[in-house]
C-alpha cells in the first residue's frame, strides 16, 4: 500500500492578508492618482513613478511602516503635481517666447 502525501498547506496570518489587501488597494489608488499628472509628464515619468511606488509599498509593508509611507506620499503628491504642471506651462511659455523672438 502506498502512502500519499499532500503538499503542505500554507497558512497565512490574518495580518498578512490585510497587508496584502491594503497594499494592492494602495497600488490601485496610486495608478488612478497618476492620471492627475499632465499627459506629457505621465508619458515620460509614469512608469518609473509607478514602479518606485510599488517598491516603496512592498518595502514599507515588510517593515510594518505602511502608514508612514502612505502619509509621506499623500503629503508629497500635491507638491509633485504642482511642479509637474508648472514645468509643462513653463516649457510651453519658453517655446512661445522662442517662436516670437525668431
Amino acid at each position: 500500500m502506498e502512502t500519499v502525501t499532500s503538499a503542505p498547506m500554507i497558512v497565512r496570518h490574518i495580518g498578512d492578508c490585510m497587508n496584502s489587501y491594503l497594499a494592492n488597494s494602495l497600488i490601485s489608488f496610486y495608478r488612478l492618482l497618476l492620471n492627475l499628472y499632465p499627459p506629457a509628464y505621465r508619458a515620460k515619468f509614469g512608469n518609473e513613478m509607478y514602479d518606485t511606488f510599488v517598491e516603496g509599498v512592498e518595502e514599507a509593508g515588510s517593515q510594518g511602516r505602511l502608514g508612514i509611507f502612505l502619509l509621506r506620499e499623500l503629503c508629497d503628491t500635491p507638491k509633485a503635481l504642482s511642479h509637474a504642471y508648472w514645468d509643462g506651462w513653463r516649457s510651453k511659455l519658453e517655446t512661445g517666447i522662442n517662436i516670437l523672438q525668431s
